[in-house]
Formats: structure tokens, C-alpha cells, sequence
């Protein structure tokens, strides 16, 4: 007999819980650490064939609302204005930075990602309210790598060009 990722709802209460209240567990299980990725979700999507579903149905929403909890978003409503913000977008932010952030906190400066991994962090830092900060800073550890890469990548060559950095995109 095969075993399933998740227990039968028939077993479990889990079947009788509405949507709302298990999209709200999720959002407060998904935000006890406010720094860093959402870890403790994963293991919740495995309960019952049931919560699995409301939670892949109603995912861009849980998301989006993990997103709000977790980052800055005032600045990109300023910026772009409220109707740009909607739960796709934040959904989308969501995932984009969490793993960036932690490709950022590996501090590997040959990832194939770090260009794009420092644009998002300078990204966050452009729209930062304070968690945004609090992110790069206290989990990604992105003055540590900063400090590595200015050492290692930005003046490797230097002494062929006269003591300035080279003129490249890393």
C-alpha cells in the first residue's frame, strides 16, 4: 500500500474547520518568526488531503497576507498606489525575497543568483519601513556578504588598473 503525503481527512476534525479559520492558523503559524522564510508552513500542508486543498486554493491570498505581515509595503503603495498591490504581486514578493534572502545569508559570492539576489536587496532597501532592514540586516547578514564581495570581487584585479576597481558587472 502506498502511503499518502498527508493523513485521510476521515481520521482527523480537520474536515469539519472553515476556511477562514485554517487560513488564519496558517498566517499565524507562517509569521512566529517574523524574520526569515515562512519555515514552519510546510509541514501544516501535509495534515489532511482537506487543509491541503483549501490552502492550494486560497494560496496568492495566504501569501499575500504573509507578505503584509512579514515586509514593507507602504512605500510600493506610495509608489505604485493601492491598486498596483494586490494579492498576486505580493504573493509573487513573497517567494522572490525569501529566496533571495536565503541565498543572500549562504553568502556565496559564485552563486549564478547574486546579481539578481543584490537587486533585490536593494530593492527591499529602497521600500523599507523598518522590516525590510530588519530582514537584509539581522537574517540575511547582508553587511557580511557585502563586505566579502567588496573584498574578494570588487578589487580582485585592482593592481592591473591602477588601484581602481575594474570595470565589470559582477
Amino acid at each position: 500500500m502506498a502511503s499518502t503525503p498527508y493523513l485521510q481527512p476521515q481520521s482527523l476534525f480537520c474536515s469539519r474547520l472553515p476556511h477562514d479559520v485554517i487560513l488564519t492558523i496558517f498566517l499565524e503559524v507562517a509569521t512566529i518568526d517574523i524574520l526569515g522564510p515562512p519555515r514552519h508552513l510546510p509541514p501544516l500542508f501535509r495534515v489532511c488531503k482537506y487543509i491541503y486543498d483549501v490552502l492550494r486554493n486560497n494560496r496568492k491570498a495566504l501569501y499575500a497576507r504573509i507578505y503584509r505581515r512579514k515586509y514593507d509595503t507602504r512605500a510600493a503603495v506610495r509608489r505604485l498606489g493601492a491598486n498596483a498591490i494586490n494579492n498576486s504581486a505580493l504573493a509573487f514578493q513573497l517567494m522572490k525575497q525569501t529566496s533571495a534572502l536565503k541565498r543572500l545569508r549562504q553568502c556565496d559570492l559564485d552563486s549564478h543568483n547574486l546579481t539578481s539576489d543584490l537587486w533585490t536587496a536593494y530593492l527591499m532597501f529602497l521600500e523599507n519601513d523598518g522590516r525590510n532592514y530588519e530582514h537584509l540586516m539581522f537574517y540575511a547578514h547582508i553587511d557580511t556578504l557585502i563586505d566579502r564581495f567588496m573584498e574578494v570581487r570588487l578589487w580582485s584585479g585592482r593592481e592591473s588598473n591602477l588601484g581602481w576597481p575594474l570595470d565589470s558587472t559582477p
